[in-house]
């Protein structure tokens, strides 16, 4: 699994989805689709991996990570600062209006590694979605969540390791393991180990 293979079945989901609306008589679903979106606010240049647009009513902001750049980051704090580059310099350096609904996602493909990886520095990335740091006071709803998803239109449902709408959810609570079983059967089959080893000393 690579994090290119996770990009395109976002687009297949989100254009998946567009169909699915405009059979049920749905109007103005539009999706536009942006991989690979770059931005630059005052010089704080970044790349979003995909920016997925419903006209002015939502947007999906996606930043992908595979087991590798877990690997080659040189910590978490170096993940959590491009993730909040990306939602606090985003739209102000690039020419897409604000909609009225806009969803920050951390995305990471579920293995033993990124699960122990989030397990490990729980505190730092529930900290990360809890502070709103995209300054968009004029939006409607303001969503961070940082999950799990499989590169499958089929599977690709995400499990929420930690969101800013609950400062109850998170990876490290008991409940985790139930819920992440419930909600994406195949994401929890390749992170239980380090669910099951998050007490555990190393």
């Amino acid at each position: 699994m690579n994090e290119d293979e996770l990009t395109n079945a976002l687009i297949r989901h989100h254009k998946r989805s567009e169909r699915a609306a405009r059979s049920r008589g749905e109007r103005d679903v539009e999706t536009k689709l942006y991989p690979e979106e770059h931005y630059n606010h005052y010089g704080d240049r970044g790349v979003v991996d995909l920016y997925q647009t419903t006209g002015r009513s939502s947007g999906h902001l996606y930043e992908v990570k595979s087991e590798s750049a877990v690997r080659h980051a040189t910590g978490a704090n170096e993940i959590v600062r491009q993730f909040n580059r990306m939602r606090g310099h985003f739209y102000p350096g690039t020419d897409h209006p604000v909609p009225d609904e806009v969803h920050f996602e951390l995305c990471f493909l579920p293995t033993a590694l990124t699960a122990r990886h989030l397990v490990e520095n729980a505190e730092m990335y529930a900290q990360c979605v809890a502070n709103d740091v995209s300054r968009l006071d004029e939006v409607d709803r303001v969503v961070a969540n940082i999950c799990f998803r499989l590169p499958d239109p089929e599977t690709i449902r995400p499990v929420v390791a930690f969101t800013s709408t609950s400062p109850f959810h998170g990876i490290t609570n008991d409940s985790f393991p139930a819920y992440a079983a419930e909600t994406n059967p195949a994401v929890y089959e390749r992170i239980r180990s380090s669910l099951a080893r998050r007490s555990s000393p190393d």
